[in-house]
């Protein structure tokens, strides 16, 4: 069993993946998961509003197959059609090295959530890795968690993977889009 949630993220991400597979990551960060998917998909789109995070991320990709958007995730809807994304990747919270201040927002990451949602295409798949242990982490959490309570069930298949035995660890939630 896999203990770093970033890995066990990728694994799953790698059962879903297909040389086809266009993919967002909505929170691009250090670059690790877009180089991921970089390395796996025809195309990858990686999203930051720090433009250290862009910067960072850009130094660690060697393809050109991956196109960054200086701006919020909340913007997917002015930029991409309904059911045109495989794959959507969310690292939630503020970017390791620098101000801590500087985090998702519950309200940011809703509306991003809501549009990912439309853009999705049919049995395309959402992973969000939720860090609850900084401030306003808790309150993003249940921003999240109570959307997604009101999905229809019979549209999403929604998961949550956690550790129970790991005071404050980040949770996965992963949401497949079925029609």
């Amino acid at each position: 069993m896999e203990t770093n949630v970033n890995q066990y993220v990728h694994q799953v991400l790698q059962s879903h993946i297909t040389p086809s597979t266009v993919a967002i990551d909505a929170t691009c960060g250090n670059g690790h998961d877009t180089l991921f998917l970089a390395n796996h998909c025809l195309h990858v789109h990686a999203f930051d509003i720090q433009a250290q995070a862009i910067q960072a991320t850009k130094n660690k990709i060697p393809t050109k197959n991956v196109t960054f958007y200086h701006q919020s995730h909340d913007t997917f809807l002015t930029l991409f059609k309904p059911q045109s994304i495989d794959l959507i990747v969310y690292n939630l919270g503020y970017l390791p090295g620098t101000d801590h201040a500087i985090t998702t927002t519950p309200q940011t990451t809703l509306t991003s959530l809501q549009q990912a949602l439309d853009i999705l295409s049919i049995h395309g798949l959402i992973s969000l890795t939720i860090y609850i242990g900084h401030a306003g982490g808790k309150q993003e959490a249940e921003t999240i968690e109570n959307f997604l309570c009101t999905l229809d069930k019979h549209d999403y298949t929604i998961q949550k993977v956690t550790y129970f035995n790991r005071k404050q660890s980040p949770y996965v939630v992963f949401i497949q889009k079925e029609k």
